[in-house]
C-alpha cells in the first residue's frame, strides 16, 4: 500500500527556505554582521549597531537568506538575524516561529523565543528608529551599494 505524504506548513516553508539559498548574499549579511559586532572585556556581541547595519541592508526579499542565518554556527550572527527578521512584522516573525519549532538546540529555540518576546513588549522601538547621532551612523558598515 502507498503512503501518502503530507508536508507540514512549517516544512513546507523550511524547504523553500533552504531552497532557495544565496551563497553571496549569505556571506555579504554575514560580513555585515561580522563588522559590526562590538566587543567588551574581550567578549564579542551582538549591540545596537549590528543590528541596525543589517536591518538597513535587507527587504523582505531576504526573508530566505536571513532564514538560513538563523541557522548559522555562530550564536551572534543568529540573534542579530532573529531580532531583524522580528522588526520585520508579521512575515519576519513567521520565519522565526518556523525556526523555534524545528530548532534542535533548546538554546536556540529560547533565543528566537526572547527575540518575539522583546518585539512584542510596550516599550520596543523600531530598529531603525534607534537614537543614533550623524557619528554612530558613519562607524555603522552596511552592505555595499
Amino acid at each position: 500500500m502507498m503512503q501518502r505524504l503530507y508536508l507540514r506548513p512549517s516544512v513546507a516553508l523550511m524547504t523553500v527556505l533552504l531552497l532557495a539559498q544565496d551563497p553571496a548574499r549569505y556571506r555579504e549579511l554575514k560580513r555585515v554582521v561580522d563588522h559590526n559586532t562590538g566587543h567588551m572585556h574581550g567578549v564579542r556581541g551582538m549591540n545596537a549597531f549590528t543590528q541596525y547595519a543589517l536591518r538597513e541592508c535587507v527587504t523582505e526579499k531576504d526573508f530566505p537568506v536571513l532564514g538560513e542565518l538563523l541557522e548559522d554556527k555562530d550564536n551572534i550572527t543568529a540573534m542579530t538575524a532573529s531580532y531583524v527578521l522580528a522588526d520585520m512584522g508579521d512575515s519576519g516573525r513567521a520565519v522565526i516561529e518556523t525556526h523555534i519549532k524545528t530548532a534542535v538546540p533548546v538554546a536556540r529555540r529560547m533565543m528566537f523565543e526572547e527575540t518575539l518576546a522583546y518585539v512584542r513588549a510596550p516599550s520596543y522601538r523600531p530598529i531603525l528608529k534607534y537614537p543614533l547621532t550623524d557619528a554612530d551612523r558613519r562607524r555603522i558598515r552596511g552592505c555595499r551599494k
